[in-house]
């Protein structure tokens, strides 16, 4: 959660710690191993050449300079990589690219919590990694937050 407008995100954030409407906004900031993980999933999205850092594939991605095909591969594959869930309830989740109005880029989703319960609730963002043992799903982040509906 950002407590002031000058805060940056560090990892993985939502929109408030009191939620008070009937979603929430996850936002997932863009990092080189989140690239990385997308192209160990899906090789085939790795560029010829790794440009990443300000010319980073999210770049790319944002200006177009890719086609609709490949990124919504690239989406695709995120999508399948994070999942969300509140208390032990799995959410339908639909990342799309995003930015945060200090221009971090990285990927937002919103989930409806019209049904949860009055009170405290734990977000869990989880995200599989690939190992030689095999496919891991390990939670990447934990937000407590109370939800207490207008």
């Amino acid at each position: 959660m950002l407590v002031d407008d000058s805060d940056f995100i560090q990892n993985i954030a939502i929109n408030s710690k009191v939620i008070s409407d009937s979603y929430i906004k996850v936002f997932i900031v863009f990092d080189k191993s989140i690239e990385d993980e997308i192209y160990k999933f899906n090789p085939k999205l790795k560029l010829d050449e790794d440009t990443r850092g300000i010319t980073s594939e999210m770049s790319s991605i944002n200006s177009g300079a890719i086609s609709d095909a490949l990124k919504s591969e690239y989406m695709t594959t995120f999508n399948s990589l994070y999942s969300v869930e509140i208390d032990t309830i799995l959410y339908k989740t639909d990342f799309v690219l995003g930015k945060t109005v200090k221009k971090q880029n990285g990927f937002e989703t919103y989930i409806g919590v019209k049904n949860l319960d009055d009170g405290k609730h734990i977000l869990h963002v989880k995200r599989k990694e690939l190992k030689a043992s095999g496919t891991l799903s390990k939670t990447a982040a934990s937000i407590p937050f109370w939800y207490y509906p207008n």
